[in-house]
């Protein structure tokens, strides 16, 4: 008898457990066999594209980048007879750097060539042109030079309209290449006419 209930005990331990009834689902045609048709659902509508400004309907557009190598580039002639040198300067330097363009991009030279004529005859105000300094320096102990500007204008009249647009201009790569692009010269004439330039008037 001992026997008997040991192995009905083992036996009901290794035994696996019945399996749960699984209730069979009604198909989806039995379901709708006897009820009415469904009714078609209407279309959403679209939302529309999120905007920038949230008052605005108008869709976000990408930011324009110019392509340096697509910039169509234009000459012109400045006469620098009776210019003040600072305001002519900065005119001038914006041209360089292609600010008077819708394409303008800042980290992209997409500015136009400028001829400067007449240099020596370009106005200072004030007391500048026998005060305003202009230095050197041989990079040597004691190699500092300093010229006036009246010397500059006798000298090297160039250098009045060179310094001060260089310096409203970056001092990087981007910046000396815009600077490559003006040509100053002293006297009327200048040896740009094969690219036709066009008469720019700063005044």
């Amino acid at each position: 008898m001992a026997e008997k209930k040991a192995s009905s005990k083992v036996a009901e331990k290794g035994a696996a457990p019945a399996p749960k009834p699984v209730k069979a689902k009604a198909s989806k045609v039995e379901a709708t066999a006897g009820s009415t048709p469904a009714v078609k659902r209407a279309a959403k509508p679209k939302v529309p594209q999120k905007t920038t400004n949230p008052y605005s309907k108008a869709a976000p557009r990408g930011t324009f980048v110019a392509d340096a190598s697509k910039v169509e580039r234009h000459w012109f002639v400045v006469d620098a007879t009776d210019l003040v040198l600072g305001r002519a300067a900065s005119r001038i330097a914006s041209i360089l750097r292609g600010k008077h363009k819708p394409i303008y991009t800042p980290h992209v030279d997409t500015g136009d060539f400028v001829i400067i004529v007449n240099a020596e005859k370009v106005k200072l105000t004030g007391s500048k042109d026998l005060q305003k300094p202009y230095y050197r320096h041989s990079m040597h102990p004691g190699g500092l030079k300093t010229i006036l500007a009246r010397d500059v204008r006798v000298r090297d009249p160039e250098r009045l309209l060179q310094d001060a647009i260089r310096r409203m201009i970056s001092r990087n790569p981007l910046g000396r290449d815009m600077m490559s692009k003006l040509h100053v010269y002293k006297g009327p004439s200048h040896p740009h006419q094969a690219q036709k330039p066009k008469p720019l008037a700063l005044a």
